[in-house]
Formats: C-alpha cells, sequence, structure tokens
C-alpha cells in the first residue's frame, strides 16, 4: 500500500452524501487510501442553519479524540495541522522496524540508542526541528563518555551514528522533511544508511540478519588462546588480584569471588562457543534438554533476551535466534567429554541452563561480558610482564578479541580441508550451522586461513625451467 503524500492532514470532514450533509472520516485517524474512509452514520440537512452547526460540531468532537490520540502516541497539533514529536517519529520508527520483521535484538538496540540521543533530551522537540539539534547530537556522541564515565569505544559511535543515520532517512522520507542528520555523520556510516534503509523498506533479512563483524584474519584466535582464556577466568574470577582497583562490592572491590566449580562450569563457555559456532546470547540460553550427547548435536530454538532481567529462580528471559534461524548444530566430536560434564553439573546445580548467573546477575548478558573482559585484562597484564622478561609467547596464542570471534574460528576450521586440521565441511553446511540466511557472510567473512594450513601450505609442486625447486613452507 502506498503511503499518501501526508498522512498526518485532518482526518475527518463535513461532505455532502445523497443531498445531506455527513461526516467522512479515516477510523485511524491517519490518512491512509481513500478506500479506508467511513462516513457516520447520522446526517444533516444542508439547508437548516441549526443542523448546519450541529454537523460542524459533531465533526470537531470527532476530530478531537483523534487529535487527543495522536498527542497520547506524540503527535501534537496545532489547529487541523499535527506536528510530529521526536519521541512520537522515534516510536513510529521503532514500529516500523518491527513491521519490517527486524530481529528483536536490533530493535532493542535501536530503541535504547536513539532513546539515549534524542528522546530523553529531545522527545518534546517537534521532529522537523530536530535538525537544529542535530550537530549537537553528533558532538555529544563524539565527546561524552557512556553513563559510566568509561570512554566509548569505536563500534560504539559508529553503531549510535548509523542508528542516526537510518533514523534521519526514514523520517524525511514519512514525514516529508529535511534529513536533520544528512551530511553530518561520518562517511562511514553512509553504506550503513543505504542498506539498512534498503532492509526497513524492503524487508531483505539479509542486510540485518546477516550482518556480522569482520575480523583481522591475523588475530583469528587459536586453540592455545581459546584454552588461555578458559584458564584466566577460572583464576581471575576465583582470586583477587594485587592489581585490581576497580571500585565494587566483595571486599576491596571487584565482584565476589566465585567458588572453584562454578568458576570452571562458566569459564568453559568460550570453548562452547568455539566448539558449536553458537553466538554469545544463544550460549547463554542453552538447556540441557537441547543438547544431544549421542549424535553431538545442540538445537538452537532461541536465545538469552539482553534486554530483559533474569530474575534469579526464575526461568532466564529468551527471544528467538538473530534472524529468526531456528537450526541444530553439529558439535566438534572431540568435546563430547567436555560436554557431557558440563551437563551433568548443569542439571544438579542450575536446573539445567548451562553457563547461568553465577552472582544473581539480572542483567546476564552484560555481566558474563564483563566476565570475559576481566579475563582479557589478566591475560593482558601477564603477557605486557612477559614481554619485559622477553619470555612472550606468539602473539596469536594470547585471547585479546571478543567472544564473537569464536565464530569466525569455528567457521574457518568447519571449512578448512583435514589435512590442516580442519572438519572440510561444506560452505553450505558450515552456513547453516551458523545460522546464515546465504552463503555470502559464510565466504566472505567467516571464512580464514588458519595457523596449520599456513604451515602445511607448500610451493607448487610444478618445476619450472630456470628455476630451483624448494620445499620450504612460506612464512
Amino acid at each position: 500500500m502506498a503511503r499518501p503524500s501526508n498522512p498526518l492532514a485532518d482526518p475527518v470532514r463535513v461532505q455532502m452524501r445523497n443531498g445531506r450533509l455527513g461526516i467522512r472520516f479515516y477510523p485511524t485517524g491517519m490518512i491512509t487510501t481513500a478506500a479506508d474512509r467511513e462516513w457516520l452514520p447520522e446526517t444533516w440537512s444542508p439547508n437548516d442553519p441549526a443542523e448546519v452547526e450541529a454537523a460542524h460540531a459533531a465533526a470537531d468532537a470527532l476530530r478531537q479524540r483523534f487529535m487527543n490520540h495522536r498527542a497520547v502516541n506524540g503527535v501534537v497539533t496545532s489547529g487541523h495541522r499535527c506536528i510530529v514529536t521526536t519521541r512520537g517519529a522515534v516510536g513510529a520508527f521503532i514500529q516500523s522496524l518491527v513491521t519490517a520483521r527486524t530481529p528483536t535484538g536490533t530493535v532493542n538496540t535501536r530503541r535504547n540508542q536513539l532513546g539515549r540521543m534524542l528522546v530523553e533530551p529531545y522527545g518534546e522537540v517537534p521532529v522537523e526541528r530536530l535538525r537544529d539539534f542535530a550537530v549537537g547530537v553528533v558532538h555529544r556522541l563524539n565527546t561524552e563518555p557512556k553513563r559510566n564515565g568509561q570512554p566509548k569505544q569505536p563500534g560504539t559511535i559508529e553503531g549510535s551514528m548509523a542508528a542516526l543515520a537510518v533514523f534521519g532517512a526514514w523520517a524525511a522520507d514519512w514525514y516529508k522533511i529535511v534529513d536533520p542528520f544528512d551530511g553530518k555523520l561520518v562517511s562511514s556510516t553512509t553504506a550503513f544508511r543505504e542498506k539498512s534503509w534498503a532492509m526497513v523498506h524492503s524487508g531483505d533479512p539479509f542486510e540485518d540478519a546477516d550482518a556480522e563483524e569482520s575480523i583481522d584474519p591475523d588475530k583469528l584466535p587459536t586453540f592455545v588462546g581459546i584454552s588461555g582464556l578458559v584458564d584466566a577466568i577460572v583464576r581471575r574470577e576465583t582470586s583477587r588480584m594485587a592489581w585490581h582497583k576497580t571500585e565494587g562490592r566483595g571486599g576491596k572491590g571487584g565482584p565476589r569471588l566465585l567458588g572453584l566449580d562454578v568458576a570452571v562450569q562458566l569459564a568453559e563457555s568460550p570453548r562452547f562457543i568455539a566448539c558449536t559456532g553458537v553466538r554469545c546470547c544463544e550460549a547463554l540460553a542453552v538447556h540441557t534438554s537441547h543438547v544431544r550427547l549421542s549424535t553431538m548435536e545442540l538445537k538452537v530454538r532461541r536465545q538469552l533476551d539482553r534486554y530483559q532481567m533474569w530474575i534469579p529462580g526464575q526461568d532466564p528471559p529468551l527471544c528467538p535466534p538473530k534472524g529468526g534461524h531456528h537450526r541444530t548444530v553439529s558439535i566438534w566430536p572431540d568435546y563430547g567429554e567436555k560436554l557431557a560434564g558440563l551437563i551433568k553439573y548443569a542439571d544438579e546445580h542450575t536446573g539445567g541452563w548451562l553457563f547461568a548467573p553465577s552472582r544473581d546477575q539480572k542483567w546476564w548478558a552484560d555481566a558474563y561480558t564483563k566476565m570475559i573482559d576481566r579475563a582479557r585484562e589478566l591475560l593482558r597484564i601477564e603477557y605486557a610482564e612477559l614481554q619485559v622478561l622477553g619470555e612472550a609467547p606468539p602473539r596469536r596464542d594470547v585471547f585479546d578479541t571478543g567472544v564473537h570471534w569464536l565464530r569466525h574460528f569455528y567457521a574457518s576450521h568447519a571449512l578448512a580441508p583435514r589435512s590442516a586440521g580442519g572438519l572440510e565441511w561444506s560452505v553450505p553446511f558450515v552456513q547453516s550451522q551458523l545460522g546464515h540466511a546465504s552463503c555470502r557472510p559464510t565466504e566472505l567473512i567467516y571464512q580464514h586461513i588458519i595457523q596449520p594450513e599456513r604451515e602445511l601450505a607448500r610451493p607448487t609442486a610444478h618445476i619450472w625451467p630456470g628455476l630451483k625447486h624448494t620445499t620450504h613452507s612460506p612464512r
């Protein structure tokens, strides 16, 4: 259904109907298409001044009801002209994402980003005047720290600017105004603006559901690096570091220490992700009933909803996986014995949830990320100390990346040839394991050369005339 040029015009009109005055209106209070209009059953004589006045009074009363409804939903009026507030525009934009079946995580992220940047400071400002404040919005985004006082990471700033870019393009198209952020954002968001705008209007699931973070191939996690992260989590969560200065609960600062059995269970989560290829919130929603040890398969039907609290003593808040892609994941065979131990512990202590909150944290996804960051901090400090002593291992064997990179590890080793220690699975199969809508992100973003493959590489076996044949491996 094509949108009209002015969806916020007067929804009520007095006009002639079969020789009498009638009231025609749009039942939703918003201008849609002419076919949607309806008539009030009552009519009035056009020749009687009292009835003419009564018809217009009835129209004014109906119009006021529609205007009141709009005001409740973030729209204000001036006479018969409707002025959309920034609060109402952001709400309508979020609803458009929901209608376009945008993944829940993306919708919640956009709601939080735009709520913080636009609704809180400028909620009652008409959206057509938002352009007057756009420069200040972008300046604060680049200069102000996070609410906890920590500086924003470049990825956070880039994501927030992308949200402004997409919202600005949407508002300009829907309300027929000048894009408030056009020309005021960094150029790197231009491509994101075009992709996301196409997704909102075409419903193309690939642009959002499979939008994944590319990584530096030289920083692909290794077996040694992942095992080191597992060990660092155990050490960090069960002991207090002398250099730790974070303020918080637990004696001298930071979270309270965990028992060894609890720490060992949680510390295994990175290796679990590396052996299954699931996303972080999918891993945090795994229940033992979804794991089939006999066939080493995991059913992925949901993920942890990180925007709702996990109340202690209750089941976690869950939502469909990213893109709504339900799938059955093949777990690496060598992980069977370790996985059996995780299942046994979860059934006995956490109601079957494989990686449950360790300190009754209600916002478990955020707390889990902080736990990983504490372990990475420990590894960085220890690596610096070894560098001073001249005993530092190769940098690639120190896990200094995000949890998401473990999916790249899974995909790269699953696609690598058996001669290099991989599983040699086909691209379509690995695509289905990762939950991608197509093979494109699997091939273009997730497939990397693994270190054993580099070490086993050999020069061509063909003998070129005039060249001395060598069997040295490339470095």
